[in-house]
């Protein structure tokens, strides 16, 4: 969120689109792609959104179907990775790249420091919306 309003690659950002969408017939998938920065860290720590920093950048994809003349299913799916890049980022020296702004890159479970190692996430869910 932006001065209240949903940013466009946000979860209620991406269903807002699909339902501006839907009300003009365009029933095709959406993805975007939110990113995590610093703005976010800030707000993360401003509403103790701790699921927010696990998460981290993510992609949201919403499937629009059309169940009858005013009702649409939308389904959302997020793939996820955590990893030690994520879970340790913080250091932003503002060159552009965001594979350097980490203490500890991600490592496969059992290698480097031996505390867990990169898993995937598969978050879906689905809502019924009503369109007029």
């Amino acid at each position: 969120m932006k001065n209240g309003i949903p940013d466009e690659n946000y979860v209620l950002g991406v269903r807002k689109i699909a339902i501006d969408q839907i009300k003009i017939g365009v029933c095709i998938p959406l993805q975007r792609n939110w990113t995590f920065g610093s703005d976010a860290t800030i707000n993360t720590i401003i509403k103790l959104n701790g699921i927010q920093f696990c998460i981290g950048s993510y992609q949201p994809i919403v499937y629009i179907t059309s169940l009858s003349d005013y009702q649409n299913k939308l389904t959302f799916i997020i793939k996820n990775k955590t990893g030690w890049l994520s879970g340790t980022r913080g250091l932003n020296d503002y060159n552009g790249d965001p594979t350097d702004d980490s203490i500890i890159p991600d490592q496969p479970r059992g290698t480097g420091v031996h505390l867990g190692g990169t898993i995937a996430e598969t978050f879906s869910w689905y809502e019924i919306v009503t369109v007029n």
